[in-house]
């Protein structure tokens, strides 16, 4: 009956030393900061909800094109599809064009179409370094 009794033992001594461990414990502060940050989530999640559409104001983006002038592989891989730095000059209606250094995860399936001359759809904000892909246009 050796080993009901050292199974006897071992509840004994955790029961112990989880009364003995004082409030605050370590795993009771990972909870609180769980809770806390579920809270935060929530908030933000709620004010990206109620926030007005896009009105086309100062800060928002604008639809363009871009002419691709360079295309690197950065070496970079996210879930297996390769980041790629691709250098363009972004047309937008009523701007100068102006050069745009994006760095975006690119589907091998799309690689093809990002060759030097292509055009691409991208939305662009107040400065160059807001340019982003617009894969919907693409």
């Amino acid at each position: 009956m050796g080993i009901f009794k050292s199974y006897g033992d071992l509840k004994t001594l955790t029961k112990e030393i989880s009364d003995s461990r004082p409030p605050g414990s370590p795993s009771e502060r990972a909870l609180a900061q769980f809770q806390a940050a579920n809270a935060q989530m929530a908030e933000m999640a709620a004010r990206a909800v109620a926030q007005p559409a896009s009105t086309g104001g100062a800060g928002e983006t604008s639809v363009a094109t871009a002419t691709i002038i360079r295309v690197q592989d950065t070496g970079q891989q996210i879930n297996l599809q390769p980041i790629v730095q691709i250098d363009t000059v972004v047309l937008v209606p009523g701007r100068a064009p102006f050069p745009a250094i994006v760095r975006e995860v690119v589907p091998p399936h799309m690689l093809a179409r990002f060759q030097v001359g292509a055009t691409i759809a991208m939305n662009v904000g107040d400065v160059p370094s807001d340019a982003k892909i617009d894969w919907a246009r693409c």
